[in-house]
């Protein structure tokens, strides 16, 4: 499965990672905007962090956000994890109501 936009790297263990600065399903963060949600890499940990609470509990032990303003990051010492993670963020990516509805409840990180 395609994984684009974003992209595993193996550097310092592993690392599934998305430049934010590409606009990536914006229209999700705008929403909020009146927030502070810009769709930053912050803003992505937020995202992805209520994501894993409600859609793959089994997964937040093992995974650990290191995001930046510009680049979403979420690490782990074990590559199928963040496998699973971007195949689950593509299919939600696929969903923006169900995308939406899942950002609705998520907090600043």
């Amino acid at each position: 499965m395609d994984i684009s936009p974003f992209f595993i790297t193996d550097e310092y263990g592993y690392s599934l990672c998305l430049d934010t600065g590409e606009g990536f399903c914006r229209e999700i963060f705008a929403a909020r905007e009146h927030e502070g949600f810009e769709g930053s890499g912050y803003d992505w940990d937020a995202l992805v962090a209520q994501y894993l609470n409600e859609c793959m509990p089994y997964l937040i032990q093992y995974v650990i956000f290191d995001s930046e303003a510009g680049m979403f990051c979420a690490m782990s010492e074990d590559r199928e994890v963040l496998e699973d993670l971007a195949k689950g963020l593509i299919e939600l990516s696929q969903d923006k109501d169900r995308m939406a509805d899942i950002f609705s409840r998520a907090e600043h990180i």
